[in-house]
This record gives structure tokens, sequence and C-alpha cells, in this order.
């Protein structure tokens, strides 16, 4: 596709546009990304906006303007449906809570990619791993050292996904990211204005990532050089979840259900821990919305806005 120069192409000859054409697309980074759901939606769009050669592949036929759609199943891929690019971002989720569905996506789904492109020229590959890999539970800070688990099927199918990714020969990278929210994307907050979500008795750490942080996040890892292989991928500052349900009631008006602080609370399977985004931060990374309340107030924003989402 030509870049867009804001110059009338119509003046240059047939064999000239080729040329030109050739000469746009030579500049062009080729980034393929596997799973088109919310990240790789908005991930696609920042990677086209910023004038990269995106290719898109999902099982739907969604189609995002300015992309390249590939519509394929990752347990049926054929080498000859898939692009040579230099970058793979694999962003790929089970449509269903199983043990099953799990491994046929980040196991078998990933090792089919792999064998793909083992042969051809990929720079790197960053796979969307998950912070539900950790062990810790007592809300201490933890980095990308910290003890992992596997005592349920979620933590257990990942590790061994990262292990799959790891074992790419170009330059791969793990990026564990936290709870995913944003526009379209705000279950906690859902939760409060439906007066569903109750406060706990003890303190326990919610860690997050705005959907604009996380794509820019993504991206940063495509750029930087090859030090780490694993990034934590979340915001600055981890924070009591009930600081977060109180501040979201108090912003939207909203009263707590009269059990909120009974034996009834909801904990949900949260893991207690504070995550650090240290690494890639120094590796260069500046966030935008480095604290829940930015994100929310960006949520907020666009609400009253009510500027429909750019497919």
């Amino acid at each position: 596709m030509a870049e867009k120069t804001g110059r009338p192409l119509r003046w240059l000859k047939a064999e000239s546009y080729k040329t030109y054409l050739r000469s746009c697309m030579s500049n062009q980074i080729r980034i393929l990304i596997v799973g088109c759901g919310y990240v790789g939606t908005e991930l696609a769009k920042l990677l086209r906006d910023n004038g990269h050669a995106v290719y898109t592949l999902s099982r739907s036929a969604k189609y995002i303007n300015g992309c390249n759609h590939i519509s394929a199943d990752l347990m049926n891929l054929a080498p000859e449906m898939l692009p040579d690019v230099q970058y793979i971002f694999f962003l790929a989720a089970p449509d269903h809570h199983s043990k099953t569905a799990y491994e046929n996506i980040y196991m078998h789904g990933l090792e089919k990619l792999i064998n793909a492109y083992k042969d051809r020229p990929v720079k790197r590959l960053i796979f969307a791993s998950s912070s539900v890999v950790y062990a810790e539970n007592s809300g201490q800070w933890i980095d990308e050292t910290a003890t992992t688990h596997r005592d349920e099927f979620r933590a257990d199918t990942m590790l061994q996904a990262e292990e799959i990714a790891l074992s790419f020969s170009q330059s791969p990278m793990i990026a564990r990211i936290s709870a995913i929210y944003g526009p379209g994307r705000h279950p906690l907050l859902d939760q409060v204005l439906r007066q569903e979500r109750f406060l706990k008795h003890d303190t326990v750490y919610s860690n997050r990532i705005y959907i604009t942080d996380l794509c820019r996040a993504l991206e940063h890892l495509m750029r930087i050089e090859y030090n780490e292989t694993i990034y934590n991928i979340t915001d600055q500052e981890p924070t009591p979840i009930n600081t977060i349900l109180s501040w979201l009631a108090t912003i939207t008006g909203t009263l707590f259900p009269e059990a909120a602080l009974s034996d009834q609370s909801d904990h949900r399977n949260l893991k207690n821990r504070r995550i650090s985004c240290e690494r890639i931060i120094r590796a260069g990374f500046s966030h935008m919305y480095p604290s829940f309340q930015q994100g929310f107030h960006a949520i907020f924003k666009l609400q009253k806005q009510q500027k429909p989402l750019d497919y």
C-alpha cells in the first residue's frame, strides 16, 4: 500500500507507480499479529498508524482497515498461507476456559506457527503470556525473576507455552501481562455500577494495564535490543482492590451493597502481589497511564464523548 504523503499519485505513469509502491513497501516493517481480539485489534491499528505493513491472522473474517487479514485456524495452518514478516506477535486466546482449549492454542497452535516460520528470516517472536504464572500471594513486590507455579492449568499451560516460544531461534520475547482494561473492557467498573462487586476484609493488590499502554509496550519490545527474554507488562502502581472499587464508587456515585464487607466477599481467586514493571522502564518504555486513575479517567472521557471505536 502506498504511504500517505498527501501528494496525489495520478501524475505517475504505470511503471513509475509500481516502482513507487515497491519503494514504499520496502521501507515498511512487515508484522504478523496472531489473534485479532481486543488486544490484537488495537495493536494492529497502532502498528498500522505507525506506518508498518500489518498482517492479522484469526479464525474470524475480521477486517481492520489498512491491514491484511488471513482467516485461518491455528490448528490447520498451511505454511504457504503465511506471509514473510520480520516480527510476529502471538496474541491468540482460547474461545473457552478449559485445559484442552488452552493447550490447543498456547501449545499446539504455537508449535504449528513456529514450525511454519522456523526457516524464514523472522527477527523476533513476541509471545503474550500472563502474570498468572507467578506464585507470590502475600502482597510482596515481584519482578521477572520471581518464583512461578504450576498449581492450576492456566499457569501450567502458559509456562509450557513460554518454553515453546523461547525455543524459537530468532530472538523470542515473553510479555507477562497483568489484567487488561480500557474502552469497552472494564469489568470492575461494570460490577461497581451493577453493585455486584464486594469489598474485601484483607488487602489484596490489583495489577492492571490500560490497553493503549499495553499495545505501546508490545511495540516497544519489537524495537529494543535483545537483552532480556521476559518482561512484565503492567502499570506503575499496583493498588489494593478496595481502593480501586471505592474510588470507582465515589466517582460514579454508586453505593456498595450491604454485604460489601461480609464473609460473602468475592475474592475471584485473585492473587495478592505487586508486580514490578521496572525492567521495561529501564529499557526505555514510558507509560501514558501509569495508574488506574488515569486509565479510568480516559475511559470516562471517551464515554462522555460517546466516541465509537475505530475498527
